[in-house]
């Protein structure tokens, strides 16, 4: 398992230092309302995977070893096609992009979205190492493509972009078709379970657990569209740069949590899926504590450097992310254990309690603080939520608050973590 999870660190590693060098790129060729409208659209299309993944990688995931491949793979496309209609249809009720780039989030999102119903079958057939090639094959299409156009043909525009997106896109989905069709038939539930009831199956654990990530990741981008909306986008420019920096550090907790996950829900043991919890939870906010500390001391001139002069506050947004941050990485592991076991709804009611705090602190904070009341409210809503899912876990599951504490097998567990053997191999 923890050659696994170096794998996906390493993966996650390079994935994150990739999305470092694009959005440097980004930021110097487009400066930083060029850079906030890329962060809109790309909030757009992760929002609306989101909500394809009701039907869909929300639930595959714990499905798929239960399950019948087709029979999860053809409501999962016929929801995706939905959800990108209905997006085509509202296209003409809002404001915030033009019709041409309306049209083409609405393809990207599709693809995308089958990218992410292939790769929920092979983690839950926990092969984790063909998932991390995909998306580390993604993000190096990606850099390849922006530098081609943004520094090569030098054309600096949205629409440059829009095709990088394209490009990143399209291979890793036939990449994980061809994963997914290499899966051994034998291997393969047999039942004779009928495509309605295996339809409802997958809105059942995915509604939860989608709603989950969507009320999530609204209560992590609805700063952008507050921001836009009060400030303009190059303030939006400034704050999305802060926040893929603050967010590398989760690489530690996501990487953790996918494997942790994939392990679980191929268990039927309550007892082992909680201690490998409380572990891996220890393991992850040591390393993330390390991570903060890091980026405590590197210099507000250092970001200057790398983006440009737009982005001079960017070290101050990233100091109010701080305290959030560490104790969010946490959520991460939680959420994992919750999902694993089925119990979507804890993740629901502790994301749900952090939307709104977010909603309500973001309309007194920013019009006072502009994005440093961003910043703060991103804070106060990690916090909560972390709280909200740790309660969940000591009192519903009776795991004692001492054994939270570090000890010498867990820090075994961290050299092996980083032992180099563990990143060249995997199980």
């Amino acid at each position: 398992m923890f050659r696994n999870i170096s794998n996906t660190f390493l993966s996650r590693f390079l994935a994150s230092f990739i999305g470092l060098i694009v959005a440097i790129i980004i930021s110097n060729y487009l400066g930083a309302e060029g850079r906030g409208e890329q962060g809109l659209i790309l909030t757009t299309i992760t929002l609306i995977t989101i909500v394809s993944a009701i039907i869909g990688a929300g639930s595959i995931t714990y499905l798929s070893p239960r399950l019948p491949m087709r029979k999860l793979i053809l409501p999962s496309y016929l929801w995706s096609f939905i959800v990108v209609l209905i997006l085509i249809v509202s296209i003409p009720f809002q404001n915030f992009f033009s019709i041409s780039i309306c049209i083409h989030i609405a393809i990207l999102s599709l693809i995308l979205s089958g990218t992410q119903i292939q790769t929920g079958i092979l983690l839950g057939r926990e092969k984790i190492l063909q998932s991390n090639y995909i998306q580390l094959f993604s993000s190096v299409l990606f850099l390849i493509s922006i530098v081609i156009f943004f520094v090569f043909f030098k054309t600096r525009s949205i629409q440059s972009y829009i095709y990088s997106l394209y490009i990143s896109y399209i291979p890793p989905y036939l990449l994980s078709v061809f994963y997914v069709v290499k899966l051994p038939f034998q291997s393969l539930p047999i039942s004779d379970i009928s495509y309605f009831d295996s339809f409802k199956k997958i809105a059942r654990y995915g509604l939860l657990n989608q709603l989950d990530v969507f009320v999530q990741m609204a209560s992590f981008r609805i700063s952008y569209y507050l921001i836009d909306y009060y400030i303009g986008k190059d303030e939006v420019g400034v704050y999305s740069n802060a926040v893929s920096i603050i967010e590398s550090i989760w690489m530690i907790s996501r990487s953790i949590s996918m494997v942790q996950h994939a392990r679980i829900v191929n268990s039927t043991d309550i007892n082992y899926s909680k201690d490998l919890t409380v572990t891996l939870l220890k393991i992850s906010s040591l390393l993330v504590f390390v991570a903060c500390i890091t980026l405590l001391i590197i210099p507000s001139g250092f970001y200057v450097f790398l983006f440009g002069d737009d982005f001079a506050g960017v070290k101050t947004i990233i100091l109010t992310f701080l305290p959030g941050v560490l104790v969010f990485n946490a959520s991460f592991v939680l959420s994992a254990f919750f999902a694993g076991i089925g119990k979507y709804e804890y993740n629901v009611i502790a994301s749900s309690v952090g939307l709104i705090v977010t909603i309500v602190t973001l309309i007194i904070l920013i019009p006072i603080m502009g994005v440093i009341g961003a910043g703060i409210t991103a804070s106060i809503s990690y916090i909560s939520v972390t709280l909200i899912k740790s309660l969940f876990l000591l009192n519903k599951y009776k795991v004692p608050i001492k054994e939270m504490a570090l000890k010498k097998r867990d820090i075994e567990l961290i050299r092996t973590f980083f032992s180099f053997k563990n990143f060249i191999r995997s199980r």
